[in-house]
């Protein structure tokens, strides 16, 4: 064998190490990312749901108390929940009779709540009332007419009564029965509800827009 060839083969094997080397360093380095990768993965599906995810999943909204706005919010919360309610009503009267006018709504207000206290209490309702707030909300989606969302302190009938009294207003002033819906308080977040379209820093909205019934009714609680 000459010395070109031999010189040639000693390049050639050389090579050959070198990229053998090349490979086993790459596959370690791989394996090792790999590695890192699990580990970091690992960390992050074992690591507790942050605060953002938690009240997601849970659904609850928490109310900045730093917040003048929310802090406002909240005196009228306690003044309303203080007041115990144990029904939701909400009134959204037929397109005939809705108004952006809060004195015309508030008189058709009127009519069918004594209407509904004649027909559950007795004619002599007003001395032993049945106790409510009514909430005055505009739509949006029908001219900004008013509708009423009402809380209503009902301790001493049933459901069914408090619903046939409530359809023997209906039909008193010929109206649907679909003029309204009622359902149990389960809890006092429904008041928040009821307090989504006041403007808690403005006195004269919602002393207008929250009535009590006897404010509404003009009579001694």
């Amino acid at each position: 064998m000459n010395k070109v060839t031999e010189m040639f083969l000693q390049y050639l094997r050389h090579n050959q190490e070198v990229v053998k080397h090349q490979k086993v360093s790459l596959i370690a380095k791989y394996q090792k990312c790999n590695e890192v990768n699990e580990n970091v993965s690992a960390a992050v599906n074992d690591k507790p749901d942050t605060p953002l995810q938690e009240e997601k999943s849970k659904k609850v909204y928490v109310r900045d108390m730093k917040n003048k706005y929310e802090i406002k919010r909240k005196h009228i919360y306690d003044w309303i929940a203080h007041f115990k309610p144990t029904h939701f009503l909400t009134i959204q009267f037929p397109v005939n009779m809705r108004s952006p006018e809060l004195d015309v709504s508030r008189n058709h207000l009127r009519r069918f709540m004594a209407r509904f206290e004649q027909h559950l209490v007795g004619s002599r309702w007003t001395g032993r009332h049945v106790r409510f707030y009514a909430f005055a909300e505009k739509g949006q989606h029908d001219g900004y007419n008013y509708h009423f969302h009402i809380l209503l302190h009902c301790v001493r009938y049933s459901d069914e009564l408090i619903e046939k009294a409530l359809d023997s207003a209906c039909l008193d002033l010929s109206l649907s029965p679909k003029t309204y819906y009622i359902e149990k308080v389960k809890d006092n977040e429904v008041i928040y509800y009821c307090l989504k379209d006041i403007k808690t820093f403005d006195k004269t909205d919602w002393y207008d827009r929250i009535i009590p019934s006897n404010i509404l009714f003009n009579i001694k609680w």
